[in-house]
């Protein structure tokens, strides 16, 4: 997992640096397994192998200012890359964490299961409970 982030704001270069810290934990990881079911703990494995094992993968991070437009973290198929709104964004290091890990842990899901529509709400789910225990670590 390489989540890359060259710009100048320090409250997003601290917040990408602290994610790719708690997932590579593995207390972190041990933590989430504990309060989940066999089957989403199964899928949890998957995803931290899949995340492990891909290294060379580089996922970069841009910022943009854009007032008009409330989507805080999306991300550009175009580019490959997370694109935070910093004009929506909230000075809380915590919930940008939240955000990004919500937000990578889903695009590396998809990589995994092409097929997304079929997964698209266990997914979702599983997303929420990864980003919502990291939140707690930021």
């Amino acid at each position: 997992m390489n989540l890359i982030y060259q710009g100048k704001n320090p409250l997003v270069d601290s917040a990408v640096r602290r994610t790719r810290q708690v997932l590579k934990s593995s207390f972190f990881q041990n933590q989430l397994l504990q309060n989940l079911t066999e089957e989403e703990a199964q899928q949890i494995q998957e995803l931290f192998s899949h995340i492990h094992n891909s290294q060379e993968e580089v996922l970069l991070i841009k910022t943009y200012w854009n007032p008009l437009v409330r989507t805080q973290i999306s991300f550009s198929n175009s580019s490959q890359c997370l694109e935070i709104n910093l004009a929506t964004l909230r000075k809380s290091r915590r919930i940008l964490l939240e955000q990004i890990v919500r937000n990578y842990t889903l695009i590396e899901f998809r990589k995994i299961h092409p097929e997304w529509v079929e997964f698209s709400q266990r997914d979702e789910y599983l997303a929420s409970k990864i980003s919502s225990l990291a939140k707690v670590y930021a």
